[in-house]
């Protein structure tokens, strides 16, 4: 028996490393406050040229402290309307 799994929206605060470029700080953080993620990683980069050793301290912190973000198992009726899409021809 598979599973399939997903990314569900989370109430926490977790590391994205399938969508992070370093170790998925700023794309868990721009998950979980909706915030488009290149301006966060812009802000970052900047607070990093400018600010240099608090920025770098806390996303090392952030890094280090913080889970990765749990995987969640998918809806069976979300799943049963795929298939029945994909038996009948159509597109999901």
């Amino acid at each position: 028996m598979s599973r399939d799994w997903h990314r569900a929206p989370l109430s926490g605060l977790y590391l994205d490393r399938e969508n992070g470029w370093l170790f998925g700080v700023c794309a868990g953080m721009a998950d979980r406050f909706d915030i488009d993620l290149n301006v966060l990683r812009l802000v970052v980069l900047a607070g990093a040229i400018f600010v240099t050793m608090p920025t770098v301290v806390a996303y090392g912190l952030a890094a280090w402290l913080l889970q990765d973000r749990p995987l969640q198992p998918r809806d069976p009726a979300h799943e049963r309307a795929f298939w029945r899409a994909k038996r009948d021809g159509g597109g999901y």
